[in-house]
């Protein structure tokens, strides 16, 4: 008899029932949505590090034909602008034989700069 009274009870849930499962869900879609935001930063600061990897491996390979690098060069990222800022030896000033050059890259994002540097050796005969 007592099953019977149980499967009849048609109640439902109560209000504060709701209100406890509404609070988890909110903490969980909160610590959801802080993650993603970590996880899109991360992104774009790996992404303009890769950015710079390129400008220095090109800014070499400009230095091993003889040529020049550009001191700064700005490049267009989703919704705003980075601007590269390179330090690299003039090959003019290359002795014969190896010579050990260093290529520094640096970029701002956000309140932080942030710098990638190439060490390579170019050989002038």
């Amino acid at each position: 008899m007592a099953v019977a009274a149980i499967l009849n009870n048609k109640k439902g849930f109560t209000i504060v029932e709701l209100l406890i499962s509404m609070l988890i869900l909110s903490i969980i879609l909160i610590a959801l949505t802080h993650s993603l935001a970590v996880y899109m930063q991360y992104n774009v600061i790996n992404t303009l590090r890769n950015e710079a990897i390129k400008i220095a491996q090109g800014c070499a390979e400009k230095i091993r034909t003889g040529q020049s690098c550009s001191n700064s060069i700005t490049v267009n990222f989703r919704k705003f602008t980075v601007r590269f800022n390179i330090t690299a030896p003039n090959p003019v000033t290359f002795s014969s034989g190896t010579n050990d050059v260093l290529i520094n890259v640096n970029y701002r994002y956000g309140k932080k700069t942030y710098s990638y540097t190439l060490r390579t050796v170019i050989y002038k005969e």
